[in-house]
């Protein structure tokens, strides 16, 4: 748009100057004279003036003053026509180079930015098919479920299999148990982004297709046993509906980054119509009778 404007203008400023330039010609190679009207000599003037004629030598032709002025006038106007011109064409010169430039470096600009996002692209890809992925082969229960004065505990086992194509570093797994309701999910994640958010700590490297077995102990406080407990019509005796929840947090080799894999199991007891629940007045429970169910709403993903 600027670009059109000016070249609009010095169009303009050089049609104004052709047309001043050619009125200055034309006043000046076509100046307008007007007669001055003489009385008519007598007739003795006239005979003196022819014989002075006569007996006169010729006389160079003489320049009148008024022709000299115009031709300097029509000179200098000229002259500054052309400055004029000179001057217009470097303005739209200017004014297009200008442009250029911008364009240039607006070009220059967006091929350094998509060379940027294709570096970032062809980095990720790499990462992504480059990079650890951890499985978790089996998650079971490790010891008997033991209520005392504190609560609850029990120690949740695994095997773990790294399935990608480079080491996972640093593999750990971590888990707590809820003692009930529906917001595990949110649980889950609050826990998980927090397990990341944490310095590093040290955990077995798991090199490709390499199985290794980790084990943690998890409680669950008396008040929170206390806090989800639930009966049923007629029947006094509390119980609770135990979800374990947890990841398999590791680290990139590359860039130490952390990775994931989640899971989210229901804890319960093999005891017929309430497999689902768990009785905390049962004291110990022994282990074979002890198992984890994915729970229902989800929990498993992985990044």
């Amino acid at each position: 748009m600027v670009t059109f404007s000016a070249k609009m203008f010095a169009l303009a400023a050089f049609a104004a100057v052709a047309i001043f330039l050619g009125l200055v010609l034309w006043r000046a190679l076509f100046p307008t004279h007007h007669p001055v009207e003489k009385a008519a000599p007598s007739n003795e003037q006239y005979a003196q003036q022819q014989s002075a004629e006569q007996h006169s030598p010729v006389r160079s032709a003489e320049v009148s003053p008024d022709r000299e002025i115009a031709r300097y006038t029509l000179a200098l106007a000229v002259f500054t026509a052309l400055l004029v011109l000179v001057s217009i064409f470097q303005i739209a010169f200017l004014i297009s180079a200008d442009q250029i430039a911008g364009e240039a470096a607006g070009a220059a600009k967006d091929s350094a930015k998509y060379a940027k996002e294709a570096a970032e692209v062809a980095n990720k890809t790499l990462i992504e098919t480059q990079r650890p992925w951890m499985e978790p082969l089996e998650i079971s229960v490790g010891s008997p479920l033991v209520f005392d004065d504190q609560g609850l505990r029990v120690t949740i086992a695994s095997r773990l299999k790294n399935v990608g194509n480079v080491p996972a570093i640093n593999v750990r797994l971590l888990a707590f148990i809820l003692g009930g309701g529906l917001d595990v999910l949110n649980e889950q994640e609050k826990f998980c982004v927090g397990v990341k958010k944490q310095p590093d700590k040290s955990g077995p490297t798991v090199f490709p297709n390499q199985v290794t077995g980790q084990s943690i102990s998890i409680p669950l406080s008396k008040a929170d046993i206390e806090k989800f407990g639930m009966s049923k019509p007629g029947d006094t005796r509390k119980f609770i509906t135990p979800i374990v929840i947890g990841c398999i947090d590791y680290q990139l080799p590359v860039n130490g980054e952390h990775r994931q894999t989640r899971f989210a199991y229901s804890l319960s007891e093999l005891q017929g119509a309430d497999d689902f629940v768990i009785y905390p007045e049962r004291g110990i429970i022994p282990q074979d009778r002890l198992r984890l169910r994915r729970w229902i709403g989800g929990g498993f993903s992985a990044d």
